[in-house]
């Protein structure tokens, strides 16, 4: 998957259908699906709104990423989409959530790699006050 996305990376068109078909079929392995959420990720960011239709799919797909069992997937999403570019708030309430209950977690490197995160897109948001504000009161609500 890696090696065939490494010789098509040129070609825009044939990087967006290997991406679809990917998300289409059943991966398994969590290093994959990293590697499936990172080519998702630079396929959006490459297209711009050129795609608006695809965009949809491949959120879904980012989304459907936050359930996942493994943490390394969840966290790569939660990553993802709060990277893309032109999110909205409705679509970045979810991975915010995911990286709050990380900070809860007794695994050391997921609460610095959901702070670092979380870090991220305040800069972000910093813009955006009020949106701001009711993310850092979620956020104290869920330490303490």
């Amino acid at each position: 998957m890696a090696c065939i996305y490494t010789i098509r990376q040129n070609d825009r068109l044939a990087v967006s259908k290997l991406v679809s078909n990917l998300t289409r079929g059943a991966v398994r392995s969590p290093l994959a699906q990293c590697l499936i959420i990172r080519f998702i990720s630079q396929v959006i960011r490459e297209s711009g709104n050129t795609q608006i239709g695809d965009r949809p799919s491949f959120y879904d797909y980012l989304e459907g990423c936050l359930r996942h069992k493994a943490e390394m997937v969840i966290f790569e999403a939660a990553r993802a989409i709060t990277e893309l570019n032109g999110v909205i708030n409705r679509e970045l309430t979810p991975a915010i959530i995911v990286l709050q209950l990380f900070l809860s977690t007794s695994k050391h490197v997921l609460r610095f790699a959901a702070v670092r995160t979380l870090n991220k897109v305040s800069f972000l948001l910093r813009f955006n006050l009020p949106l701001l504000l009711s993310y850092l009161l979620l956020l104290l609500s869920s330490t303490f």
